[in-house]
Parts: C-alpha cells; structure tokens; sequence
C-alpha cells in the first residue's frame, strides 16, 4: 500500500548490483526513478515502459545490456533521461521522438550504432535542449545533437 503512492526512488551511489526487480513497474505513481553510479546489470525490465508518470529516469553509470527498447516512447510524461555509460546496444529507438516534452536525454558511454533518428531531432532546440551521444553515432552538432563523447577506451 505505501509503495503504491511512492513518488520518489533514488538510490544514486548505493552499491546495488543484479538486475532492477520487475516490481518497480508497479509503482505506477514514481516520478522519478534514479539508479546512477551503482552495478545494476542485465536487461531494462519490460515493465519500466509501464511508468507512465515518469518524468525523470536516471540510470547512469551501471552495467545495463541489451537494446534500448522502443517502448520507451510510452513514458509521454519523461522530461529528463539519461542511460549514459552502460553496455547498451542496437539502434536509438525512434519511439524517443514520442516523448513530446524532452528536456535532456543522454545516451553516451554505450554501444549504440547508426544515426539518430529524425524523429528525436525535431524536439531540438525545445523542447529538448540537452542531447547527448557517441561521436560514433551519425548526429549533426548543433542542430540535433548539443555534444558528442569520443569513444572510452577500455
């Protein structure tokens, strides 16, 4: 019943390592979602895309795999995203470009390929005025993207 009303779960810094327990989209009244600087790994749970009041998802700094899903674009309420610096993969999903109030979305320090979708460059400049990615992705700086990351060295 409390964790039915929870607005707020941050835990940046915490030391938590394993996936992110499927439970979480049940909390459908969090606004806010922040993991940063932990070692979460595995797969983004299907039911994060459940959260659709969301409107900040920081997850920075982990060890997430896999695709970035394109059910991302059922969070209309996101303003600010950031997944930089884990091991994703696969194309930017164009469903981002669902998201009509973007404020920041950072997806650096990952392995993502291609370009970045049109879709996604037509919230530039606002609403969206942070877009950060991989110098590898094919971007136009300023008008889409706002910087690139050169490729980390491992």
């Amino acid at each position: 019943e409390v964790l039915s009303k929870m607005r707020f779960f941050a835990l940046e810094r915490g030391g938590l390592s394993g996936p992110i327990p499927s439970s979480f989209g049940k909390i459908k009244s969090l606004l806010l979602l922040d993991f940063d600087f932990n070692q979460l790994d595995g797969t983004l749970p299907r039911q994060l895309w459940s959260l659709t009041n969301l409107r900040q998802l920081d997850l920075n700094d982990n060890n997430f795999e896999g695709e970035l899903s394109g059910d991302i674009g059922k969070l209309k309420q996101l303003r600010f995203f950031q997944i930089d610096n884990n091991q994703l993969e696969g194309a930017i999903p164009r469903a981002l470009g669902d998201i009509p109030n973007f404020s920041l979305i950072g997806l650096s320090g990952n392995d993502f390929v291609g370009a970045m979708p049109e879709k996604i460059c037509d919230l530039r400049p606002s609403p969206l005025q942070t877009l950060v990615v991989d110098c590898s992705i094919e971007c136009d700086i300023p008008e889409c993207c706002t910087s690139c990351v050169p490729e980390r060295r491992v």
